[in-house]
């Protein structure tokens, strides 16, 4: 049951989320990244559960495979984690780990460990937090005045816009023949 629950966040992190290339791509919100962490931070929480099953012997809880399996997947997911705060906004990431984490441990604890399962209110709080997932954009909105639709070329640029040795550009002061004025050698 690790196995599946391991490899699956894992194959989808290294896969699903990658950038588009081209005019009409569009920057991604990260919620791919936020389900993997959110799968991985789910069954970090049932190992924890697991081990509290074991009761307060150290020995028991040092022979079972319940506290490396948590710490592996912590770790993992702590990484995950990392990189999908480097490339997308936290409150995609945080809501979006937070809801898949809590959703997935609440039926697999009552598979796996015999919890009641929720009655009434735990089901629509299982299908509520379906739903804010999928509600999460998962495109960044393109500011308006940018978008450029198939069959329209872009825009032209203004002359000196950016390109180093025309008049105007953003290259170094004086123009493309002149050295900037602190490059020149002193006497």
């Amino acid at each position: 049951m690790v196995l599946p629950s391991l490899l699956a966040p894992s194959v989808m992190f290294l896969t699903v989320e990658r950038p588009g290339k081209g005019v009409h791509a569009r920057p991604l919100t990260g919620v791919a990244l936020a389900v993997s962490v959110g799968l991985l931070t789910g069954t970090a929480e049932l190992m924890l559960l697991g081990a509290a099953d074991l009761g307060a012997s150290p020995r028991a809880l040092a022979a079972s495979p319940y506290l490396y399996l948590f710490a592996f997947t912590a770790l993992l997911a702590l990484g995950q984690l990392q990189i999908a705060l480097q490339r997308c906004r936290l409150a995609v990431v945080g809501l979006v780990a937070t809801a898949v984490a809590k959703t997935y441990l609440l039926p697999m604890s009552a598979v796996l460990y015999g919890d009641p399962w929720p009655g009434a209110y735990g089901a629509l709080a299982l299908g509520l937090s379906v739903l804010a997932v999928a509600a999460v954009p998962h495109h960044e909105p393109v500011p308006a005045g940018t978008a450029v639709t198939r069959g329209t070329p872009p825009p032209p640029r203004p002359p000196g816009d950016g390109e180093p040795g025309r008049r105007g550009s953003a290259g170094p002061p004086g123009g493309a023949g002149e050295p900037a004025p602190w490059s020149a050698a002193r006497s």
